[in-house]
């Protein structure tokens, strides 16, 4: 499974850069952090085209079930900020983890 963060219409300064910053996070079923990182550069610089597009940020986040990982629902929570515009979305998605 592949976490892929979009974005679109970030504030721009004086020079057409934006900063977007995220928060990643994976919780097994038994409510460990598989994944925790903070304050992630999701995108840090010039936007090329118009800033209303949809973008991919930088971090792509691949998870791939193992025989010790434990089945039941899994948890991906991603906190994208615009740090310019000083605005936060919290999104949250899950997926179900079966035994092989």
């Amino acid at each position: 499974m592949f976490v892929l963060i979009f974005f679109a219409n970030p504030k721009l300064d004086a020079r057409g850069n934006a900063n977007v910053r995220c928060d990643l996070r994976i919780l097994s079923p038994t409510g460990k952090a598989e994944v925790d990182r903070k304050d992630e550069a999701c995108y840090a610089g010039p936007i090329k085209g118009d800033p209303h597009n949809v973008y991919l940020s930088a971090p792509v986040v691949a998870f791939s079930g193992d025989a010790n990982d434990p089945p039941g629902n899994w948890v991906v929570e991603v906190k994208l900020r615009d740090a310019m515009r000083k605005v936060e979305l919290p999104l949250r998605a899950g997926f179900e983890l079966k035994q092989p």
